[in-house]
This record gives structure tokens, C-alpha cells and sequence, in this order.
């Protein structure tokens, strides 16, 4: 405590114009990053690499499905050293076989891609989520939902993610 409140004293100018390196040790306890957990920062940094990545690759041509749409984000989490495995692992619930799109096994993430091309999509989406709910949280997984919706088809996304995000071990995020 009397290193970091002397780091503190001494670069306080830096932490009140933000201008202090947000990945030094004073950088992330100043952020109050040091708070949120591994699993969350990790979920985030994923969500922000293809939040960056995939308007980017799909500007001229969208994907026809949500397997090549996958299949896109694969290669663009791999060219960021994201330590994800895909389609892994293989669980069984009630008389039916499922896997997450991306696993880290280690914190216990699993990560889903939705993708709405019609509003049509939107329905079986839900459905799919709610599915995904209930049997990954019967086997304790922490999992971030991540929505590909190009033409803005769920208007409401606070209402959309409602019943998602108030689970602790949830999140939601949306993709333009």
C-alpha cells in the first residue's frame, strides 16, 4: 500500500488527465481494473477485438451464414493471439450433444455467436440463447453472448440483453 500510494503522489497529475498507461500496475489499479475479474476482462477483450474486426471484414460482403460468420471471426480472434479453442468441449445434456463456438477451459468461458441477418432470426435467436442458458449454467460456465446484427434489426438491445445480463456469470454484447 505505502508503494502504490507514493506512485499515487507522485504521477497524480498523470491520473487525473488520464493520460497514465492504463497497463502499468498504477495504470490498472488507478482504472479500478484490478476489480473486475479475469474472465470478464478477458470476455471484454475478445468482444473489443471483433467489435474492431468484423464491421471491417464484412463491409462489402456479409456473410451468408453464421458458420462462415464464425468461421471470419476465427481468423480474426487467432490473428490476435486470443488462446480460444473452437467448437470445444463436447457436453452432453439430457439426450442431446452441445458445444460452446469458442472455449478457455482454464476460466471456465465459453463464448457464442449469434448472427441476425432477417428479423426473422431474431426468434430463433432468443430461443437458442435461452437454450444455451440453461444448459451451460448447469455446468457452471461463465458465457458471453455476442450478436452480429449489421442492419440493426434488434432495436431494443437493453431489452433484448435483460435476461441475460443479470445473471452474474453472463454477458451480452452487439456488434454493428
Amino acid at each position: 500500500m505505502s508503494v502504490l500510494q507514493q506512485q499515487v503522489a507522485a504521477h497524480a497529475r498523470q491520473i487525473v488527465e488520464s493520460t497514465l498507461d492504463n497497463t502499468s500496475l498504477l495504470g490498472v489499479v488507478a482504472a479500478g481494473l484490478h476489480r473486475v475479474s479475469e474472465w470478464r476482462r478477458y470476455a471484454e477483450r475478445i468482444v473489443a477485438i471483433l467489435q474492431a474486426g468484423v464491421p471491417r471484414a464484412c463491409k462489402t460482403n456479409k456473410p451468408k451464414n453464421e458458420p462462415l460468420l464464425q468461421e471470419l471471426c476465427d481468423g480474426i480472434l487467432k490473428g490476435s493471439e486470443c488462446d480460444l479453442i473452437r467448437e470445444f468441449p463436447f457436453m452432453r445434456w439430457g439426450s442431446v450433444s452441445t458445444k460452446p463456438d469458442w472455449s478457455a477451459e482454464d476460466i471456465r468461458l465459453w463464448v457464442e455467436l449469434k448472427y441476425v441477418r432477417k428479423k426473422a432470426d431474431i426468434r430463433q435467436i432468443t430461443e437458442d440463447i435461452a437454450a444455451d442458458i440453461t444448459k451451460y449454467g448447469d455446468v457452471l460456465r461463465r458465457v458471453v453472448f455476442i450478436v452480429y446484427d449489421p442492419k440493426h434489426l434488434i432495436v431494443d438491445e437493453a431489452s433484448f440483453a435483460a435476461p441475460i445480463v443479470h445473471r452474474q456469470e453472463m454477458l451480452m454484447y452487439f456488434i454493428r
